[in-house]
C-alpha cells in the first residue's frame, strides 16, 4: 500500500518553466488558439479545470482521461523519490485493490509561463485497500505544457505534510 499511497500524493514537479518576458514573473498572456491570445485570467481557469478533470478520473479510477490528461512522456515523483512513468503512474491509480476515494484541495495556485503551467497546492486524501482506510494529507506540484492546442501534465511531485502533533 505505501508504494501505491506513494503514487497519488499527487503534486508535480517543475519542468523547465518558458519564461518569455525574462523578468522571473509569470505571463500576462500565453498561447495560441484559433481565438487568439488567451488571457491570464481564463487560462488559469483552463488549468484549475484540468486539475479538477484529474482528480476527478483518480477518484472514478478512468484510465482512459487519466491517459488523455497525461503526456506521452508524463513522469511523476512520489514523496519518497520514486518515480513512475505514465504508464506505471496509471496502473498504480487504477489498481482496483486500492482506491482514492475523496479528494480534497486547498490552497491552488496556478501560475502561466508562456505554454507551461504550474499549479500547486495541498490535497487532503481519502483512501482505502483491503489492508483498511487511511488518509493524507500531501502538498503538490503539476507542470502542464500547452500542446496542440490542448494542455498535457507532464510532470508532478508530491511531498507528505507530516500529521501534526500536539502542542503547537
Amino acid at each position: 500500500m505505501k508504494h501505491i499511497s506513494i503514487l497519488f500524493f499527487t503534486a508535480l514537479v517543475f519542468l523547465s518553466a518558458c519564461d518569455n518576458n525574462n523578468t522571473g514573473q509569470p505571463d500576462n498572456k500565453v498561447g495560441t488558439t484559433t481565438a487568439g491570445v488567451q488571457n491570464k485570467a481564463s487560462t488559469e481557469q483552463e488549468l484549475h479545470g484540468k486539475l479538477d478533470e484529474w482528480i476527478r478520473a483518480i477518484v472514478t479510477q478512468d484510465r482512459v482521461k487519466l491517459n488523455t490528461l497525461a503526456s506521452d512522456d508524463h513522469l511523476y515523483t512520489g514523496f519518497d523519490g520514486s518515480t513512475f512513468t505514465k504508464s506505471s503512474n496509471i496502473e498504480s491509480l487504477t489498481n482496483p485493490m486500492f482506491r482514492i476515494e475523496k479528494i480534497e484541495t486547498e490552497d491552488v495556485k496556478v501560475r502561466i509561463y508562456g505554454n507551461t503551467g504550474v499549479v500547486t497546492g495541498i490535497a487532503k486524501l481519502k483512501m482505502s485497500a483491503e489492508s483498511g482506510a487511511s488518509t493524507s494529507d500531501t502538498r503538490f506540484t503539476q507542470t502542464w505544457v500547452q500542446q496542440q492546442n490542448d494542455w498535457k501534465l507532464v510532470s508532478e511531485h508530491t511531498s507528505q505534510i507530516p500529521a501534526q502533533s500536539g502542542g503547537q
